[in-house]
């Protein structure tokens, strides 16, 4: 006699899997829809976007580069306008691995992850990417002229902004780590040494500038935020504990 498998594991998994194609292709049609939306003010977005180096002159060095300019700030202007429900998305889908983190949390966190990447970007744009290309700008070489791409600036802007507004989420990833017991504030600050050392040396692999400047300014919020995040854990735990004591 031939005993039926169980297929409950089987089947969960393709429940994971569905769900996630179904974040996927939601992310992605939110994104096309804030896409078009974005077009309709392309030029007031440019505007805002070459604000920081007003006053500079921009070229194309390819006949393909003016589109491809058009394309990337409407997929990245739709992508910031769809971001709060591609985050909700993304929350949602992993809650089933956050056990100990109830909905009222998660809803709590989803509002927190929004403020610190509005922070983020607003970071770069009023502080880091004027100081940065005010610096840049000012490195000249006798015989050879700066000419600055238009490409070149807008992925300066993107990849700058894309990088801060992850960093600016560290206090949520360590919550969450804490939360789902992976680590705990103890630990994370007693090897914050060897903490400092590797996400230097990733930033200074991300970050798009070889300059020490745009870096420092890049570090700065990062240790500050992350400082903040290992005091806000120890006065969270401490507030439980008493709590649990009385």
């Amino acid at each position: 006699m031939i005993l039926p498998e169980n297929n409950s594991d089987t089947g969960t998994l393709l429940d994971h899997i569905g769900e996630l194609r179904s974040k996927i292709v939601l992310s992605f049609v939110v994104t096309l829809v804030g896409a078009s939306i974005a077009h309709f003010y392309y030029l007031d977005i440019l505007h805002f976007l070459l604000k920081p180096i007003e006053g500079s002159e921009l070229v194309f060095l390819s006949i393909l580069d003016p589109l491809l300019f058009i394309f990337k700030i409407d997929f990245f202007s739709g992508l910031v306008l769809a971001s709060p429900l591609i985050s909700w998305a993304i929350f949602s889908f992993i809650k089933p691995a956050m056990k100990k983190v109830t909905w009222h949390k998660l809803v709590g966190l989803y509002i927190c992850s929004m403020i610190l990447a509005l922070g983020g970007l607003s970071y770069v744009y009023f502080i880091m990417l004027p100081i940065s290309l005010k610096f840049l700008f000012s490195i000249s070489i006798p015989g050879i002229e700066n000419t600055i791409t238009a490409q070149s600036y807008l992925n300066f802007v993107l990849v700058q902004s894309l990088i801060t507004a992850v960093v600016f989420q560290i206090p949520l990833f360590i919550l969450l780590g804490v939360q789902m017991n992976f680590f705990t504030v103890s630990s994370i600050a007693a090897k914050r040494g060897h903490i400092y050392l590797i996400g230097t040396i990733i930033l200074s692999v991300l970050t798009p500038t070889t300059d020490i400047l745009s870096l420092g300014i890049i570090l700065l919020p990062v240790f500050i935020i992350f400082e903040g995040s290992i005091l806000a854990g120890k006065i969270i735990y401490l507030f439980q504990k008493q709590q649990l004591d009385n």
